[in-house]
């Protein structure tokens, strides 16, 4: 499993023109619900499980127990696999590359670009933004770990990190997330848009 760096100094996103002019001169940042991404008509590059993480456990992790009702915990034996699936709570997010590179136009069926030239001043006006305007949210931002395989390699008991775990399909994006969590607050909005006011001080559009 790779690791990234934890925070990029330049960032890049790749969307529609209209959406990225928005981002730049406007300020706002459209954050997806993560359930948009198993849409079958999104491009390859884009497409995803993400509101579900597969893990594999085998007999010597540890011990199975079931509990039948109104009895006592039974030990399972003889068992050689278990797979569980991490159903992970409703969240928003964003993605980027720390990487610039032509072909992502095709992959992301996109024809513009947006360059992060200061990614910290970047996160730290988002942080502001959420802190101000969206009480009882949280905003993370990390690197995409890829690990090899269809299953998490350890098993991970905080939610927020099982988000930035990615199947190593297509690691040559450098992708680095932000997302926008809020555990108490049931979702059904496919997108949050978090608007800032211009960002042209410290980003540029750049069409493909």
């Amino acid at each position: 499993m790779s690791t990234k760096i934890d925070q990029p100094t330049v960032a890049y996103r790749f969307d529609c023109r209209d959406r990225i002019e928005r981002f730049v001169h406007c300020g706002a940042v459209w954050f997806g619900h993560a359930r948009l991404y198993s849409n079958e008509e999104l491009p390859v590059a884009q497409r995803d499980e993400e509101q579900v993480r597969k893990h594999r456990l085998k007999p010597n992790d540890g011990r199975i127990l079931v509990t039948p009702e109104g009895q006592s915990p039974i030990q399972v034996t003889s068992v050689l696999e278990v797979r569980l699936n991490i159903q992970l709570p409703d969240y928003y997010m964003l993605c980027l590359t720390t990487t610039y590179e032509r072909q992502f136009y095709d992959e992301f069926r996109c024809d513009a670009c947006v360059e992060i030239r200061d990614f910290p001043e970047f996160r730290a006006r988002l942080n502001r933004g959420v802190t101000t305007n969206m009480p009882g949210w949280r905003l993370y931002g990390r690197a995409v770990e890829y690990f090899e395989g269809d299953t998490v390699p350890v098993q991970k008991d905080d939610p927020v990190r099982l988000v930035f775990l990615k199947r190593a399909r297509i690691p040559s994006q450098n992708e680095y997330r932000l997302i926008l969590w809020n555990e108490a607050r049931p979702s059904t909005e496919n997108g949050i848009i978090l608007t800032m006011g211009s960002l042209t001080d410290i980003c540029r559009v750049v069409y493909s």
